[in-house]
């Protein structure tokens, strides 16, 4: 009768299977701390907090936590028309394609196309996700609207969707616009073969292992979505359709160095939030609906 394999020997024996099925190119740094999660950025909180979704998918989820969101946090609710990445990404991408809600996913997504994209709006504002857990770990402290002014408006969102791995080395000017072309393309993107994609999951795989065994805790699908989206831009932002293992390794080291990154020194972009109107009827509109949604008074 065979013995059932620990945790421990779970991801040694996965972690021979990867490196001999995919070599170890650009990915040392992850691959050499899988024992000790914390150096690729772990924490316990980070892990096991209270934040499940991003404050601007508030209105599909309802969960604000007082944990973690201090009364004032609504106040920042009338800008989140004006992020611009996720704002385009809401006029293109789908919200849904598969599990929970298909139905009502078929009917929201016919008019943007057939087939389904392979990636989809709840996956992008996966990031958003990141960040508010990040800066809520780091500031030590409930997050206000100043806190998610920053979040979502340093511009940080933008680096790492368009320079990934290099989102702390480049300039604001460096910058460039968000555009509807670059979701347009976002939506066609595909794996150049089935090795490059199963790399990717393999990976994720390790990743989990390790934080299950050293850390007793688990991490939710959302940082599944956020490595799936930031491989995704890697390949566009190279000006490709096709997704190639460099973007794989550079999806992979981009979220790790944002984990070991101190994120609360992004502040908010004079030139971004001057530039959105944040008087428009439907910025107005959802402010206070945001705020029927968690029973304040508007």
């Amino acid at each position: 009768m065979f013995s059932k394999k620990s945790p421990y020997e779970k991801l040694e024996s996965r972690f021979w299977e990867f490196v001999n099925n995919y070599s170890e190119d650009g990915l040392e740094n992850i691959l050499s701390n899988l024992d000790n999660p914390q150096k690729l950025g772990y924490t316990e909180e980070l892990v096991d907090n209270h934040i499940f979704s991003p404050v601007c998918m508030a209105t599909a989820h309802r969960n604000i936590r007082r944990e973690v969101f201090s009364d004032n946090y609504t106040n920042f609710l009338k800008y989140i028309y004006g992020v611009r990445l996720r704002t385009i990404a809401a006029q293109i991408l789908p919200t849904k394609i598969a599990g929970w809600g298909m139905i009502i996913a078929i009917l929201e997504n016919l008019p943007q196309g057939w087939p389904f994209t392979k990636i989809t709006h709840d996956e992008f504002e996966s990031i958003y996700l990141l960040l508010e857990r990040l800066y809520f770990v780091q500031s030590n402290h409930k997050l206000g609207a100043d806190d998610l002014l920053d979040i979502y408006f340093s511009g940080l969102d933008e680096r790492l969707v368009f320079f990934l791995d290099e989102f702390d080395i480049v300039s604001d000017e460096d910058i460039p616009e968000p555009s509807k072309e670059y979701f347009k393309t976002l939506k066609h993107v595909k794996y150049q073969d089935s090795t490059v994609k199963s790399m990717h999951r393999d990976l994720g795989y390790l990743v989990s292992y390790s934080i299950r065994y050293y850390l007793s805790g688990r991490l939710g699908g959302w940082e599944g979505d956020i490595l799936k989206t930031l491989t995704y831009c890697s390949a566009v932002s190279d000006g490709r359709k096709i997704i190639i293992r460099d973007d794989v390794v550079r999806a992979f080291n981009a979220y790790f160095k944002l984990l070991n990154t101190d994120i609360t020194k992004y502040k908010a972009r004079k030139d971004i939030v001057n530039s959105a109107d944040y008087n428009s009827f439907r910025a107005k509109l959802m402010y206070y609906s945001l705020r029927l949604t968690h029973g304040l008074t508007p």
